[in-house]
């Protein structure tokens, strides 16, 4: 009898215990679509503020920002902020190749507080200015893109201009999943964004709340009218994400694509 009262009781523990895991699952999944209507409605008022506004479109190179946001989401995912820095700005140079031969004048960039990876948006920035002082040195030829030369030298600027050490810049090269950041740029235009974050997406590189996140800010920032509109924005969306229910991971990935853009942004502009 005293067998069967404990077994009895032990279930009892048991569908409690159940119960009240489903109970803050569906809080969780409830907050997170909560912060997710939260992204999307700043980005559709700013979008059309944006459509509203009839001053020329801002003379933005789209694709190779985007570029920016595509390495940065891959190397966050198993490189942390130091493999999104160097994902990031490979397939930036990557998709530059074919547009840029000379250096560029560039918008000094505009720091946030509210996102704890903006440093790695900065890294990411003087990495660009330092790399198209000579952009032919990182090509074969004309145009293609040589990986091999341009992270020897990334590495070697990255590591005289952050804190990071020399295991620290092997590993996240390592990690970074840079070679699959690079073999979509062939594919990547303009106006394929979705497309784009929907293959990153169905690969397992990113999750479907990252996904739709950056849908959104991709398509804010296709139609912005200034790199000041974009910037204003940008900051609000990652002051947004970072006081998010999404999970820490998501959290990392989105707030180290944003960074990269905003400042890849300043100075692709």
């Amino acid at each position: 009898m005293k067998i069967k009262k404990i077994t009895v009781a032990l279930l009892a523990c048991v569908l409690v215990l159940s119960s009240c895991e489903k109970d803050q699952s569906e809080q969780d999944a409830n907050n997170i679509a909560a912060s997710q209507a939260q992204l999307h409605k700043l980005a559709e008022d700013f979008q059309t503020t944006q459509k509203n506004n009839l001053t020329a479109r801002w003379p933005k190179w789209i694709r190779v920002i985007i570029a920016d946001a595509v390495g940065a989401m891959a190397g966050a995912g198993l490189g942390g902020p130091v493999g999104a820095v160097i994902a990031g700005t490979a397939t930036s140079v990557g998709a530059a190749c074919d547009v840029v031969s000379t250096g560029k004048t560039a918008f000094t960039p505009t720091p946030n507080p509210a996102n704890p990876f903006d440093s790695q948006g900065i890294l990411h920035y003087q990495t660009l200015a330092a790399a198209y002082v000579s952009p032919s040195n990182y090509t074969n030829g004309s145009t293609a893109f040589n990986a091999t030369v341009f992270n020897n030298f990334q590495l070697g600027f990255i590591k005289g201009h952050s804190t990071y050490s020399q295991a620290q810049l092997d590993a996240g090269l390592a990690n970074s999943q840079q070679p699959y950041a690079l073999s979509l740029l062939p594919s990547l235009t303009d106006d394929n964004y979705k497309t784009i974050d929907q293959t990153m997406y169905t690969n397992g590189k990113i999750t479907l709340v990252v996904k739709q996140t950056m849908d959104d800010y991709f398509y804010s920032l296709d139609v912005s009218r200034s790199l000041a509109d974009f910037v204003a924005y940008s900051k609000t969306a990652e002051a947004t994400v970072n006081s998010s229910s999404f999970t820490q991971h998501d959290k990392d990935v989105i707030l180290l694509a944003m960074a990269t853009t905003r400042h890849g942004a300043a100075y692709w502009q």
